[in-house]
């Protein structure tokens, strides 16, 4: 979804709905503006929806356009393996991963040129120990800056 016009201040909040299967569309994301309308009054947002394989190639940014997982180096069943491939953006300076998680311990953060793409493919570990819920952030950053959409995964133990 891309916002047209000035929407104001405000938030998207993502919003997870329990599912016990995969295939049920059960995440939805809203608009919350800071400043709600009065009772009984109204607000009107402009948006663009893209359905395609692609997404449009004018963001300056990497994009998380892949997302690969599996057991860890040690195929320990608390550890996973995660690699992403980001695209676009520009390849030139230091380009390093900041990944957290919620719950369990990051390991083996790696960067490093995608040929393939042409993009960055990011790879790491995550230990989740004990934890029946967990949520990852990766973003992609030069320096202090940061160079791609934030990714963000939320595990829960089978």
């Amino acid at each position: 979804m891309e916002p047209i016009g000035d929407w104001g201040q405000g938030a998207v909040e993502l919003y997870e709905i329990p599912s016990q299967r995969e295939i049920n569309d059960n995440i939805a994301a809203f608009w919350q503006p800071k400043q709600r309308p009065a009772k009984d009054g109204s607000a009107s947002f402009v948006y663009r929806l893209y359905w395609c394989d692609e997404w449009p190639t004018d963001r300056k940014d990497f994009k998380a356009m892949a997302r690969f997982s599996g057991g860890g180096l040690n195929f320990d069943q608390k550890q996973r393996l995660y690699v992403i491939d980001f695209e676009g953006g520009s390849l030139t300076g230091n380009i390093v991963a900041d990944v957290t998680a919620s719950q369990g311990t990051i390991s083996n953060v790696v960067t490093q040129p995608n040929p393939q793409n042409g993009g960055v493919r990011l790879s790491f570990e995550v230990d989740v120990g004990s934890a029946e819920m967990s949520e990852f952030r990766a973003v992609l950053k030069r320096g202090q800056d940061k160079v791609s959409e934030t990714w963000l995964y939320r595990w829960t133990k089978s």
